[in-house]
């Protein structure tokens, strides 16, 4: 397990880690309305319950949920070209649904039911390179008319408020205003 959860308080599903300052945590429990706890109490604590599935467990169904394809943020685009952009260059593809990128699984305590989901990102397929590409991958969008055929640029990227956000708050350059 990673070293960040070595201890019980941490791996605790009732605990809340309060970020006081960027060196001070504050640590608290959310079943004592979010008293202040220390880890010695948290060891002797009798409502503790493990973030994480701790294994011997008891499984009385395992529940594997069905990929419902059409039933997706982005149904209405399933067929359309789309421009895909990676790395530098953008390619023409076509949008096929929101495909499973990996599973995480859930136990019921209670029932003994072990469910396994699953998490989708866009796809599309880019003949060229004879591959799906995944949303998360890729800067892409819906080809709807000829004026959108046009590659995504840099100044495209730019624009998205996100990325001038992630500039501004990384850029060495940007000047700390007096307080």
């Amino acid at each position: 397990m990673d070293k960040l959860f070595k201890t019980k308080m941490s791996r605790c599903r009732h605990y809340f880690g309060n970020l006081i300052s960027c060196t001070e945590i504050e640590h608290q429990c959310r079943k004592q309305e979010y008293k202040k706890i220390d880890e010695a109490e948290c060891d002797n604590c009798p409502m503790y319950k493990s973030r994480f599935i701790e294994y011997p467990i008891q499984v009385t169904k395992i529940d594997q949920k069905p990929i419902d394809y059409q039933d997706c943020l982005y149904k209405s685009y399933i067929g359309k070209p789309v421009k895909v952009r990676l790395g530098k260059k953008t390619y023409l593809g076509l949008f096929i649904g929101e495909l499973p990128t990996s599973a995480y699984i859930q136990h019921n305590e209670e029932s003994g039911v072990l469910s396994v989901n699953h998490m989708t990102n866009p796809a599309m397929f880019v003949p060229e390179l004879n591959r799906i590409v995944f949303g998360h991958e890729s800067w892409w969008a819906v080809i709807e008319s000829p004026e959108d055929f046009k590659e995504i640029t840099d100044a495209d990227i730019n624009n998205v408020w996100y990325v001038q956000m992630a500039k501004a708050m990384f850029n060495p350059d940007t000047q700390k205003g007096d307080n």
